[in-house]
């Protein structure tokens, strides 16, 4: 998805060492680069932070406190994993046939950890009040995170957290609440190591969904920026490393808060040289009564659990951090900043934050699910010149700047994957809390009544589903080297008989063939589709807006539906002189008795339904029948075991045989008009195979023509990088010219052992060559020019050999000049 997540079993979001994710993001490595916490967008090396979970509760008279981050140490926290095969992280995923057992997503991972360690991990820390050492709660967390990489829910993870009591006490006055460190910027910047200097953060409870009618929708999202997005130049350039970070990220709990449930929100910064100048805003109890006291270490971070405690519990919402200048030493319920404070926070601070909700009881051997959401929205700066409002006095005008609209979209799309509204989960006749809508009304008998509205369910019936608006399941396939061209081999029995989870649609429209010259989604093109002939009907209504609009909130029409609906004739369904796309915006159909129903039709998408035809695929078995749904025949099999119905491909030609080409075949849908919900397609990246146009006619599973190299001689200063030959992939980009260089090997046995020699005879490099014969690529290897002692080769003349497994050995020469 575009958000991406690092963490750790020990309930952290980010690494483990602060001052690794601030500067460089952490040691981990993902796609051979490093990770950062939180990165919005993915793969941009955009920070939006880190955090992890905090659980207070009471045990007899005592308030304790279990935090994954803790602002007194910075390296760890107080939970950790079982030091067994229990403690490792499982990963699970409904696309992977190894691991779709369970799978509630794409990507779920399960992590399991205590907070019952008291000795003998490293970075335990003594009460900061009390010194006394950590005292357990005795809890254990089953955490779950889900993601997806489809448009509508791929700018969000959803998390759960199962914590349960293993305890022999109750544990009384629960609050949970996570801590959230935004660290907005370019981490990877040496210039400016520390890219969350200048984060604004703040609190939102409601906001207002327009449309024909305005409702208020209850997010209660913490959310958190850049101050002023890093523009480039006059904008914010919306391209990969720009540096740019115009973007918003924000948490939120899922589900209706329980009316006994209270939520907070508080913040503080960190002055780490000086204590004492440490702020939070501190609200009083009543007028004028003095506010919580801190301690000697400042006012605002909770060192120590009595002030962790204190600020899961208290039920204070904060305002804005930009606001901080707004609240003066008269304001009868929150203590008064310092000038410093204002200072620092008018224009955005290094600032953390603490969301949390309670209180709830856990009796031994009990447990409660605190659902979570980490959600990204684009484009929430939206004037580079915006930061001169940082400034007393131009907070107003700064936030009219900012727009949340796409965090609001995302985060009310994390509520319906979480709980989907309108369903109902339990079969108890609840399908959750819906809208109306009332487009007219006529006065009658003295009352004004409804003649026509509109529902709209928003919210799910109380259980949760988990379950996503998804694209169908991309088809199996395989690709096959021809002599210049690759043939594409698929199969979509799963793609066409899945039925969507999130509507209970049987959803599929088509499939989409992809080619490129390296690995990024950029470099991609569209080289064949296939698309179910259907239309889309676009009906007049008046109370859509000012002046009326086309709306269209039907799922696509097949042709002979419409056919059926509005042909002529004593058979209607066979009339063939109806066509739908005679009916335009210009001229659209009027239904006869009924003065109100206007529409037109429009394509669904292509429509290039003409396997074959009008499009490059074809079906391999185009007389086959649709199998039966039980008792399938063995003769309805391929000798791979497919179901020949659902078996197409498609040959591409005229490619050149000296490259790879990386193809993918995706899946398509028509979407959820009912919901203004676009098509959604399976990601363009996921299982990417690539091959090259090696093929040759005389090649058989038992005979290969002779092994040949190429380029041959390979010239150094034939720049063949600057040509596309070389260095394409993502993760050569940022490598020098001598470690993307390549000497290719074709027509190689799929098992045999590559050997170059010196003139001399001393061996320079042994390639093991072991590929499943099915591969694309097994008959196909390369060299980097580099020997075995890990530095280049010089110029010269290299004899290389191919010893097979059956021990036939091919032998040959190559020239490199540099």
């Amino acid at each position: 998805g575009k958000l991406g997540l690092l963490f750790n079993n020990g309930g952290r979001w980010g690494p483990w060492d602060n001052d690794t994710v601030r500067a460089y993001g952490t040691l981990c490595s993902f796609r051979g680069r490093p990770s950062l916490g939180i990165e919005y967008p993915n793969e941009h090396r955009i920070s939006a932070g880190g955090g992890g979970i905090w659980i207070g509760a009471v045990i007899g008279h005592d308030s304790l406190v279990s935090v994954a981050t803790d602002p007194d140490n910075s390296l760890n926290g107080e939970f950790f994993p079982d030091r067994s095969p229990f403690g490792e992280i499982v990963r699970r995923s409904t696309l992977d046939s190894l691991s779709w057992i369970g799978a509630i997503s794409e990507l779920d991972y399960v992590a399991q950890y205590t907070d019952t360690f008291i000795c003998c991990v490293g970075g335990l820390q003594p009460d900061y009040f009390n010194s006394r050492s950590h005292r357990p709660l005795q809890v254990a967390i089953s955490q779950r995170s889900y993601s997806w990489s489809n448009a509508f829910c791929d700018d969000f993870v959803l998390l759960n957290y199962n914590i349960i009591n293993m305890g022999e006490q109750p544990l009384d006055e629960v609050y949970v609440g996570f801590e959230f460190n935004p660290m907005v910027g370019y981490a990877y910047d040496a210039s400016r190591p520390y890219p969350g200097q200048d984060d604004i953060m703040g609190f939102r409870e409601t906001f207002e969904i327009e449309g024909t009618c305005v409702f208020p929708e209850t997010l209660n999202i913490v959310w958190a920026a850049d101050n002023d997005g890093d523009p480039i130049g006059s904008g914010f350039p919306y391209l990969e490393f720009s540096r740019a970070a115009p973007n918003v990220v924000g948490i939120r709990f899922l589900g209706d808060i329980d009316p006994d449930k209270t939520v907070s929100f508080n913040w503080w910064t960190e002055n780490i040289s000086t204590q004492n100048l440490d702020f939070g805003p501190n609200h009083r109890a009543t007028p004028y009564q003095p506010a919580h006291f801190f301690g000697t270490g400042g006012n605002g971070v909770p060192r120590g659990d009595r002030n962790k405690f204190y600020l899961l519990a208290n039920g204070e919402i904060d305002y804005d951090v930009l606001r901080t200048s707004e609240i003066g030493y008269t304001d009868p319920y929150w203590d008064a900043p310092t000038a410093k404070a204002v200072d620092l926070l008018t224009d955005g601070d290094w600032v953390d934050g603490l969301y949390s909700v309670g209180p709830f009881r856990i009796d031994p051997g009990e447990s409660i699910d605190i659902p979570l959401a980490i959600i990204g929205g684009d484009r929430f700066h939206t004037k580079a010149e915006n930061a001169v409002n940082l400034q007393p006095g131009r907070i107003d005008q700064f936030m009219a700047n900012v727009d949340f609209a796409d965090l609001v979209q995302n985060a009310i799309n994390a509520e319906w994957v979480y709980d989907n509204p309108g369903y109902d989960s339990d079969s108890d006749g609840y399908a959750g809390k819906y809208r109306v809508c009332e487009l007219d009304s006529l006065f009658r008998d003295g009352n004004w009544v409804i003649t026509r509205a509109e529902t709209t369910w928003y919210r799910g019936d109380g259980v949760p589903d988990w379950r996503a608006l998804t694209p169908p399941i991309p088809p199996t396939f395989w690709l096959e080297p021809t002599l210049n061209g690759i043939r594409i081999r698929f199969n979509g029995a799963a793609s066409e008989t899945r039925v969507d989870p999130f509507t209970q649609v049987l959803d599929f429209e088509g499939y989409n063939i992809y080619v490129g010259r390296d690995d990024r989604e950029a470099s991609l093109a569209l080289a064949a589709s296939f698309d179910r002939e259907d239309y889309d009907k676009w009906v007049w209504d008046a109370n859509v807006g000012l002046t009326g609009d086309w709306v269209n909130g039907e799922q696509p029409f097949t042709l002979e539906k419409l056919r059926c609906l509005y042909g002529s004739g004593l058979t209607p369904c066979l009339d063939s002189l109806f066509h739908p796309l005679s009916f335009g915006r210009i001229n659209p159909y009027r239904k006869d008795g009924f003065d109100d129903s206007i529409f037109y039709f429009t394509s669904h998408e292509s429509n290039a339904s003409g396997l074959g035809v009008t499009s490059l695929i074809r079906r391999v078995y185009p007389d086959e029948p649709l199998p039966p749904p039980a008792d399938i025949p063995a003769s309805a099999f391929t000798a791979d075991g497919y179901l020949k119905y659902y078996e197409y491909e498609c040959l591409l030609k005229n490619l050149l045989p000296t490259v790879p080409y990386f193809i993918n075949v995706t899946a398509f849908d028509f979407g959820f008009p009912e919901q203004s919900m676009a098509p959604l397609e399976s990601n363009k990246l996921l299982n990417m195979k690539s091959a090259f146009a090696a093929g040759d006619e005389n090649q058989s599973d038992s005979v290969l023509p002779p092994v040949y190299v190429y380029p041959n001689p390979y010239r150094a200063d034939a720049e063949y990088r600057k040509q596309g030959f070389e260095g394409r992939l993502s993760h050569e980009r940022g490598r020098i010219d001598d470690r993307v260089r390549r000497i290719h090997f074709v027509n190689l046995p799929p098992r045999c052992m590559i050997r170059i020699h010196t003139l001399d005879g001393d061996l320079v490099r042994e390639i093991a060559h072991n590929v499943d014969p099915s591969d694309p690529n097994s008959t196909h290897d390369s060299w980097d020019l580099i020997n075995r002692n890990i530095m280049t080769v010089e110029s010269g003349l290299y004899y290389w050999s191919v010893e097979g497994y059956d021990g036939r050995v091919q032998i040959g020469q190559v020239c490199i000049i540099r």
